[in-house]
C-alpha cells in the first residue's frame, strides 16, 4: 500500500471512527512478530548455548546475542520471555533514555525473565565518571571533538568573544553533552543504581571496569569510546585499550 493510499485509509478510519480497532489490530500483529521471532531463535539455539539478549540499537553485530531494537521491545513494558527464562541481558547508552520510573520497571522485568545466577549488565553514562574523566591527550582530544558536534554554534560564540572556545571549558560542555543531548531523561550514578537493583531484588551487585565481569562473554562494550567510531567490535579490541570519558558498567546478578 503506497504511503498516499496508507493516508487516506487511515484518515477513513479515523472519519469512520474504526482507527481503534486498526491500532488493535496493527499492535496486536506487531507482538505475534516478535514473539515468533524470540521463539524461532530460542528454537535454534544449541542446548548448551546461554540466551543472551541485547537490547537496544547496539553499535555492533556481536556474535551470539539475541538483538531487540526498540521497534522490537519497548523495555518500559513487559519483556516478551517467560520467567526465569534468559541467561544474561545486556544494554549500552539505552537505560538513560528511560525516565527513572521505565528504569526501575526494565530492571524488576529483567529480574523476572533472568534464570538463577542470570547476569544483568548496564553501561551507561555515570555521573561521576563526567565528573573525573581525562580528557586530556589524543584521547581526550577525540572526546572534546565529539562534544563539538552538537556545540558549534556555542563554540564559534565563545571565539568571536575571544576565547578558545570549547576546548577551553572541556568538562562544563561535555556535562550539558551528557545530561542535556541525545535524548537523555535521566542520568545516574554507579552507586544510585547499585542500591536500586539491590533493591529490586537481585541478590549481588557491583561496578565493573569496562571489559570485566562474571563472564567476559557477557563484557561487549565499546572499549575505545569517541576513539574508535567504526561498527566493527574486533577493530574496537584491537585498539587494545580501554577510553571511555562517561560510561560506567553495573553488572547484577539474580
Amino acid at each position: 500500500m503506497s504511503k498516499s493510499l496508507r493516508s487516506k485509509f487511515i484518515d477513513f478510519l479515523i472519519a469512520t471512527k474504526t482507527i481503534s480497532i486498526y491500532q488493535f489490530f496493527t499492535k496486536a500483529y506487531k507482538r505475534a512478530t516478535i514473539h515468533i521471532k524470540v521463539q524461532k531463535y530460542i528454537e535454534s539455539l544449541p542446548p548448551e548455548e546461554d540466551l543472551k539478549v541485547l537490547f537496544g540499537a547496539h553499535w555492533s553485530n556481536n556474535p551470539g546475542w539475541l538483538l531487540l531494537k526498540e521497534s522490537d521491545q519497548d523495555i518500559t513494558k513487559n519483556l516478551n520471555f517467560p520467567d526465569t527464562s534468559v541467561d544474561a541481558i545486556f544494554t549500552e547508552h539505552v537505560i538513560e533514555h528511560l525516565d527513572f520510573q521505565d528504569a526501575i520497571k526494565f530492571m524488576k522485568e529483567s529480574l523476572r525473565v533472568l534464570k538463577k545466577n542470570g547476569v544483568f549488565r548496564v553501561v551507561c553514562p555515570m555521573l561521576e565518571v563526567v565528573q573525573a574523566s581525562d580528557l586530556s591527550g589524543e584521547n581526550g582530544e577525540c572526546e572534546v571533538n565529539r562534544i563539538l558536534v552538537n556545540y558549534g554554534t556555542e563554540n564559534t560564540t565563545l571565539q568571536n568573544l575571544g576565547l578558545a572556545g570549547v576546548k577551553e571549558f572541556p568538562r562544563i560542555f561535555l556535562f550539558n553533552d551528557v545530561f542535556m543531548q541525545h535524548g537523555h531523561k535521566f542520568i545516574w550514578t554507579g552507586d544510585l543504581m547499585v542500591q536500586v537493583l539491590q533493591a529490586v531484588g537481585f541478590s549481588k551487585v557491583e561496578i565493573r571496569a569496562i571489559g570485566e565481569g562474571v563472564n567476559p562473554d557477557y563484557c561487549i562494550e565499546r572499549r575505545c569510546r569517541s576513539v574508535y567510531n567504526g561498527s566493527n567490535w574486533q577493530e574496537d579490541r584491537a585498539m587494545g585499550f580501554v577510553y571511555d570519558a562517561t560510561s560506567l558498567v553495573v553488572e547484577a546478578i539474580k
